[in-house]
């Protein structure tokens, strides 16, 4: 691929995931957003967290009306700590085992019986 169709492609690929213009969920309409009326348990981002920002989980969280944001089981430094011991470990997600316990109970209070 030559320089110029790679920046191309890049270009292309940035515009699918960053948010670059005013929408929640890049790719997403703030339309479509408003028309979510769906129980949402939404999991607050660390505030170190650089990829996955305080604020834009904060102005999900805002934006979706039916969206309750809450703390997750683990510390601010989860995302940075799981990234340097992935090698170690093998996943990024190995703790993600620790939400069941908030996830259930949510999901007892908002949807009731999930057996």
């Amino acid at each position: 691929m030559d320089r110029s169709e790679f920046l191309q492609v890049m270009d292309r690929w940035a515009l699918a995931y960053c948010p670059c213009d005013n929408t929640l969920v890049p790719g997403l309409d703030n339309a479509d957003v408003d028309r979510l009326d769906v129980p949402i348990l939404e999991f607050r981002s660390g505030e170190s967290d650089m990829s996955h920002t305080r604020a834009t989980s904060e102005a999900l969280g805002s934006g979706l009306r039916a969206a309750e944001l809450v703390d997750p089981p683990w510390g601010d430094e989860e995302w940075n700590e799981r990234r340097e011991a992935v090698e170690e470990v093998g996943s990024l997600f190995v703790r993600w085992p620790l939400l069941v316990p908030q996830l259930l109970e949510w999901a007892d209070r908002t949807i009731g019986d999930h057996s």
